[in-house]
């Protein structure tokens, strides 16, 4: 017997939600705030999960890109950060234009792998983002490989390093710095929200990734994020020609565009997709910036601000390492212990610690 659309839908529901519960992207330990005696945590999930429903899935538009997500990271393994020679004003006129409108706009690949999403914030988050501004301590304007104008990182990175540690903007204006990332607590917990449950295995993997294996403090000053760019001051010229080659390739930049004043123009190109997308006052665009070469058009009005969300590579390294050298003493420690003497009267052990010791070995050994 054949369900109908209205009980497929519902079955779907309800396995999309037990989904976001038993991989981990809501638990009672992370929800946030205290599950009630006579409400499980379902309860609340699907109350989540039937807003974003209505807010992304019902509303959204797709576009489906002939590039598959497979061949930008075999792009990334060979091109070394070279530049491709067809990423040309020429080939900029003939890309697709997507203008921004309500509606959420999702790019995937043919075989349903999301490569960009681009969506609406509360007006109030980015009212208060704007504001923030005057918070931030003034720095000089330095011509960057991505365009000329102002940028700070405020991040937690491991950079030619086997150590993590905060970025030098941040530790230089962390008295300003802890207090901008405090105003904008609001925005990020957004963006986390959405990404909880439009990718909960993405969003699983960075918040397990907070934990710095190395000396157990929490990562991320944006998280799930661990770091943010904050470019200041976009002129004429737009942003350059990249790829994020430092972040990591599973990972979405979260890019968040304002400025009081508005502006026209700095539209985000996707070279690889063959696309380009508005990205205005008001959106965030979130994208695959690791695999995905991508520029800010030219700006024909206006100065355009940015806040740019990402995660560094560095940092899994680090903790990937940390958690095998953990892994390579626990299993030394093994090896070393010797296992206890039967009883050669009996076959029994000689008590019952040796019992539990021996038990023991043979469960870290399975692991």
């Amino acid at each position: 017997m054949s369900l109908s659309e209205s009980e497929y839908k519902a079955a779907a529901f309800e396995k999309r939600l037990a989904h976001l519960i038993t991989c981990g992207a809501y638990t009672k330990a992370n929800l946030g705030f205290p599950v009630q005696p006579n409400r499980g945590i379902t309860h609340y999930v699907r109350g989540f999960l039937k807003r974003f429903i209505e807010e992304h899935d019902q509303r959204k538009k797709i576009y489906r890109t002939e590039t598959k997500y497979l061949s930008l990271k075999h792009q990334v393994m060979i091109s070394k950060g070279h530049k491709s020679q067809n990423w040309t004003a020429e080939r900029l006129a003939q890309l697709h234009f997507f203008e921004s409108y309500e509606h959420p706009l999702e790019i995937i690949d043919r075989q349903g792998v999301v490569l960009g999403y681009r969506f609406r914030l509360p007006p109030h988050l980015i009212t208060a983002l704007e504001e923030s501004e005057a918070i931030l301590p003034v720095i000089k304007a330095t011509k960057q490989t991505r365009g000329s104008y102002l940028v700070r990182h405020y991040a937690h990175w491991a950079d030619f390093s086997d150590k993590v540690f905060e970025s030098s903007d941040y530790q230089k204006q962390k008295e300003a710095a802890d207090r901008w990332l405090e105003a904008n607590k609001p925005l990020f917990q957004h963006l986390s929200n959405f990404l909880r449950i439009y990718n909960p295995e993405m969003w699983v993997g960075m918040t397990k990734s907070s934990f710095n294996a190395s000396d157990g403090h929490l990562l991320g000053l944006a998280r799930p994020w661990h770091g943010i760019a904050i470019g200041q001051g976009m002129g004429s010229e737009g942003g350059k020609d990249h790829q994020d080659w430092q972040d990591r390739m599973s990972v979405f930049n979260a890019v968040v565009p304002f400025g009081a004043t508005g502006w026209k123009g700095a539209e985000v190109v996707l070279w690889q997709l063959g696309i380009k997308v508005a990205v205005e006052r008001g959106d965030c665009f979130m994208f695959k910036g690791a695999i995905i070469a991508h520029k800010a058009c030219a700006i024909t009005e206006g100065q355009r601000n940015f806040i740019d969300l990402f995660c560094h590579k560095s940092v899994y390294d680090v903790q990937n390492r940390v958690k095998e050298e953990a892994g390579q003493a626990k299993s030394t420690d093994i090896r070393k212990r010797a296992p206890s003497k039967p009883n050669l009267d009996t076959g029994k052990k000689s008590n019952s610690k040796e019992i539990a010791q021996e038990a023991g070995v043979k469960k870290e050994g399975e692991d």
